[in-house]
């Protein structure tokens, strides 16, 4: 016995998967959306944290990249 399939039928509202973000728009929308979050305290400490970790990961990362570049590790 299957289940019976329902349909998703779409809000006539705004959908944020159809708002054009591209160049300098993108950019405004990025700058934006950091601007309002970091005016929250919670995140604020977790950028504090979350920034200096993820540049770390990242320049692990480029160095394990560069130090074997003939092995396919993806």
């Amino acid at each position: 016995m299957q289940a019976p399939v329902q349909r998703v039928s779409t809000h006539p509202g705004i959908r944020i998967d159809k708002i054009p973000v591209s160049d300098a728009t993108g950019l405004i929308f990025a700058i934006g959306s950091v601007a309002i979050f970091l005016t929250l305290p919670a995140v604020r400490w977790f950028a504090v944290f979350s920034v200096p970790v993820g540049l770390l990961v990242a320049a692990l990362l480029r160095l394990t990249k560069r130090s074997k570049p003939q092995k396919k590790w993806l």
